[in-house]
């Protein structure tokens, strides 16, 4: 908040924010500027992980977690459904060095995806957020660098695709085949400036919101990396119904 998202939101430009990694409690809720109302998933743990929606307009309903105590208690997904879609807001967990905790990461995308397929048939779903994977060779500036490790290693990868092997499209990739854009930039050794980062932010659109070809559709989005204030910075779509 002190860092510019308290600007951003006070432009009134976005009719839905999806945060990731909000580290706060129920006991410590931030007041939110622009007249947006909040929807929150908290971590059991205080400063740690957790998601948040703010809406311009009242969502039709609310769900927080993914009906599964082993990620809720982390506050991973929080999800609102507006009229045309359902929009699931997700913080994937890290696998940690050695990949440590790889078998939670699995066990999660495993329910993410099982969750996805059930509001689908339902409604169409928009699926966006922090996923802390790096799809493609196109989406980390040194490919042969990271190989095989967190969070561009095959099985992170396989997940990745099986999620949009659901009709999921990642618009922005569909928009850009080859271009080498960056969301997350290492606080360490200049990397931001040197755009030495890793595309970790994604947008999901499924296809059947999709009108029209990938270059010339109802949606697009956009990698904001001159908006500062975060490791990260923000995605934002534009999406005519």
């Amino acid at each position: 908040m002190p860092k510019g998202l308290s600007q951003i939101l006070d432009s009134g430009v976005w009719d839905v924010v999806c945060l990731q990694e909000t580290r706060t409690s129920q006991k410590a809720i931030p007041a939110i500027p622009g007249g947006y109302g909040a929807a929150w998933s908290f971590a059991n743990k205080n400063g740690y992980a957790g998601t948040a929606i703010l809406c311009k307009s009242n969502p039709l309903s609310v769900h927080e977690g993914l009906d599964d105590e082993r990620f809720d208690a982390e506050g991973r997904s929080i999800t609102i459904e507006v009229p045309e879609a359902y929009i699931v807001n997700l913080y994937a967990p890290v696998c940690q060095a050695g990949f440590a905790r790889l078998d939670y990461r699995l066990a999660w995308e495993e329910c993410v995806r099982e969750y996805i397929a059930n509001l689908m048939v339902i409604k169409p779903v928009i699926v966006c957020g922090d996923l802390n994977v790096a799809a493609t060779e196109y989406d980390v500036f040194s490919p042969i660098m990271f190989q095989n490790l967190p969070g561009f290693s095959f099985k992170e990868k396989q997940e990745f695709k099986k999620l949009t092997d659901l009709g999921l499209v990642d618009l922005w990739r569909a928009q850009n085949p080859y271009e080498k854009q960056y969301t997350w930039w290492s606080n360490a050794g200049n990397c931001r400036k040197l755009n030495r980062g890793w595309r970790l932010d994604y947008i999901l659109v499924q296809e059947s919101l999709i009108k029209g070809d990938s270059t010339a559709c109802n949606a697009s989005v956009r990698i904001m990396k001159e908006i500062l204030g975060s490791d990260h910075c923000p995605v934002s779509m534009r999406i005519d119904f």
